[in-house]
């Protein structure tokens, strides 16, 4: 018989205890990956790009959402990743909802996908976006200003530096792109790493971003979205959710050409 436990509830602390909820230290110690944890989190980071755009290139119209959603259940299980979120839209939807639970509503022109993947415990997330034939002027519009505020964001992510000063970028990247008010119409990301979102970054936020530190910002502006996963590094982030065959914009910013991606014209 094991001996009984001398722990008492006064004594028990952790990541969701109640009593003693440890969780704010413990983010401090997860925020800064390992070497090792880098290099599996910068792996896991190509596989869930390419299972997701794999999946997004065999869409075709009169698709539903739900069987995108389970063609991206079987590509991730199969390699052994969890896709702990999995949102898709189309069309309509895709304006209405910025954070949507696919539906049976079938495909005409656009859809944007979604997905928080999980393996080992660390958790990468991205979008992508694709449409049936050319995109019309106004989504080009609006794609070439969402992928701009992403770079802003993303450029800003480094060592040191306060996260609600960073999102302030972004929001003014928002209104010189003429969509001042988007960002207050869903949340724009913050820290990822063992969970979807440590928290989400808001103005005045004035904790720093750590060294080796994973992000995923994820501006939207009605109709469209940009988010992948990034590393904080003092010269220059780590874009791990990146694939060379995905249509990109190229953006200029902060002396250097950044690379996003577009919405992928099937």
């Amino acid at each position: 018989r094991p001996p009984r436990s001398t722990l008492s509830p006064s004594s028990a602390a952790s990541d969701v205890y109640k009593r003693q909820n440890l969780d704010s230290d413990l983010y401090t110690l997860r925020s800064a990956l390992t070497p090792e944890e880098v290099e599996r989190y910068y792996i896991l980071g190509r596989e869930c790009a390419e299972s997701l755009e794999k999946v997004l290139r065999g869409v075709e119209e009169g698709i539903s959402e739900r069987e995108v959603a389970g063609r991206i259940n079987e590509v991730f299980l199969s390699r052994g990743i969890y896709p702990i979120v999995n949102l898709v839209a189309c069309d309509e939807r895709i304006k209405k909802f910025r954070h949507p639970i696919p539906t049976d509503k079938k495909l005409r022109k656009y859809l944007m996908a979604v997905v928080c993947g999980r393996r080992g415990g660390l958790i990468v997330a991205l979008t992508r976006l694709v449409s049936l034939g050319e995109l019309d002027e106004e989504m080009k519009k609006k794609h070439s200003a969402v992928v701009y505020v992403d770079t802003v964001l993303i450029a800003s992510t480094l060592p040191g530096e306060e996260m609600g000063k960073i999102l302030d970028k972004g929001i003014k990247a928002y209104k010189e792109k003429g969509y001042g008010e988007e960002w207050r119409k869903h949340h724009q990301g913050g820290p990822i790493g063992y969970l979807t979102r440590e928290f989400k970054v808001i103005p005045g936020e004035t904790r720093k971003v750590n060294f080796r530190q994973p992000f995923a910002w994820n501006p939207s502006i009605e109709g469209t979205k940009s988010e992948d996963t990034i590393i904080s590094y003092p010269e220059s982030p780590l874009i791990i959710t990146y694939t060379p065959s995905w249509p990109k914009i190229k953006v200029e910013y902060a002396g250097r050409v950044w690379e996003r991606p577009d919405i992928l014209c099937l």
